[in-house]
């Protein structure tokens, strides 16, 4: 197989598979489409890496340069101020008949993350987020000031995105 056709080879078994992976923790189809075209860039400025489209070192090699990608741009627009729902790292599985097993991305849920966050700001999110208590309420019920109990939701909510960013760079996806 030549270079070309091994492109085209790979884009016809894993563009939509792509795809779905950046969708998934995206929530954006314009920037999901962004992701998979910088990853074909990285695939074809690396075919020489590329020998079988359909094994699985190349598998891992897409799932990864596609999960790349889709956190260069989650970071870009996280900068831009272009906030995501939370709920984008919601528990996501996948499952094809194809070549690809499930793709299981359910250790990167925000609830898994906040459990591994000091109390003291695990307990003002919970009751910010879950119980829909107001700051000024939650001072009042923990017995801190207004201007410390938004700190610490404040400490918490970047603690929680930094973890969970880290949580999806240090994942190993099986395909």
């Amino acid at each position: 197989m030549n270079n070309r056709e091994i492109i085209e080879k790979i884009y016809e078994l894993y563009e939509q598979k792509m795809f779905y992976i950046a969708f998934s923790i995206l929530k954006d189809e314009s920037a999901a489409e962004d992701a998979v075209q910088d990853s074909f860039v990285k695939l074809i400025k690396n075919i020489s890496r590329i020998k079988n489209p359909t094994s699985d070192k190349t598998k891992a090699y897409i799932i990864k340069t596609i999960k790349n990608a889709t956190i260069d741009i989650y970071r870009i627009r996280k900068r831009e101020h272009v906030f995501y729902d939370d709920s984008i790292l919601d528990d996501v599985v996948y499952h094809d008949d194809n070549d690809f097993s499930d793709i299981d991305i359910k250790d990167l849920t925000i609830r898994e993350e906040l459990t591994k966050l000091p109390q003291k700001y695990k307990e003002i999110i919970i009751l910010h987020i879950e119980k829909e208590m107001s700051i000024q309420e939650i001072a009042r019920n923990q017995g801190i000031s207004y201007d410390a109990a938004r700190k610490r939701y404040e400490r918490g909510i970047k603690a929680l995105r930094k973890n969970v960013l880290i949580a999806i760079d240090n994942q190993n996806i099986k395909i």
